[in-house]
């Protein structure tokens, strides 16, 4: 789960690096759209990550508690 949270993490990255380069460019219909499409991959990357996080959390309660 760690190798699929950094995985996560490094698309993430990629994700909002591409979205700083859109953000630099005119305000044309078809950026608009990209920019529209790389807010929701991030989003739907943040709730991946959330996910995994609580899973993990849940874990390391259910250890806690052995």
């Amino acid at each position: 789960m760690n190798h699929q949270i950094d995985s996560l993490e490094d698309m993430k990255e990629v994700i909002l690096a591409k979205l700083s380069q859109l953000e630099g460019r005119p305000e044309d219909e078809e950026t608009l759209k990209e920019i529209e499409e790389t807010k929701n991959y991030l989003e739907t990357t943040n709730n991946q990550l959330d996910t995994h996080l609580e899973s993990l959390r849940k874990l390391n309660n259910e250890i806690d508690r052995i």
